[in-house]
């Protein structure tokens, strides 16, 4: 089944949609709990001179493309800015699974893409907000191998679409309140320490209670 993209992003307006022909974009991770993001992670550096370029890209250092606010054209790659967005992150819940005879075969990690993803203010604070987005995704790639394993939809494929439709919907809606609740905090505090504060221990305490479907990937009998 082909994943389906998701962008995590932090207080953001869409500007439109980016030719993914321009640069690299296949290069990605998976989420691991040992492997916590890094400002060198968020690949996106915008421009800031008065020629008309909206962002440039970089990889390994090298300069690779530059775009100007026409080149937008119709991708598959959102693509969000500028003024009164401070980070964005290319994340993707991957729900790949594939029915071989009486088997489920599943792998579901996270998927997180440099080059999709930016950060115009570079703090700790960021970086950690943006972190909790990326496990949010990771709970609820943990509860679909947990639907995958207990055998909930005894290998009917409608019932499988319908809980990764479901599944997508509860990433959006967590994932807007969790910017929204940092939102509410920026305005009355200056920061998101509180609310990211919360929602971490929150996240944290639902992959440690789904812990047992932390591997990736996997197969199941699938028992009718």
């Amino acid at each position: 089944m082909k994943s389906v993209p998701i962008l995590i992003l932090l207080f953001v307006v869409q500007l439109g949609l980016i030719n993914a022909q321009q640069v690299d974009l296949a290069d990605y991770f998976v989420w691991q709990k040992d492997r916590p993001l890094k400002f060198s992670d968020y690949k996106i550096h915008f421009s800031n001179d008065t020629s008309g370029y909206l962002a440039s890209y970089y990889k390994d250092g090298r300069l690779i493309d530059t775009l100007l606010p026409d080149a937008f054209t119709d991708t598959n790659l959102l693509y969000y800015g500028m003024d009164d967005t401070l980070a964005l992150s290319g994340i993707e819940f991957n729900p790949d699974y594939e029915l071989v005879g009486n088997k489920l075969l599943y792998n579901n990690s996270p998927l997180f893409y440099p080059h999709r993803s930016y950060m115009k203010i570079r703090t700790p604070d960021i970086l950690c907000h943006e972190q909790i987005h990326f496990n949010i995704v990771e709970v609820y790639a943990r509860e679909l191998r947990r639907y995958f394993i207990k055998n909930e939809h005894k290998g009917d494929k409608m019932k499988i679409y319908n809980r990764i439709c479901r599944l997508e919907n509860e990433i959006d809606r967590t994932n807007k309140v969790f910017d929204e609740d940092a939102k509410v905090d920026f305005i009355e505090k200056g920061n998101i320490k509180r609310s990211d504060s919360t929602w971490k221990k929150k996240i944290d305490a639902q992959l440690t209670s789904l812990s047992e479907y932390e591997r990736p990937h996997g197969s199941v009998v699938i028992k009718k």
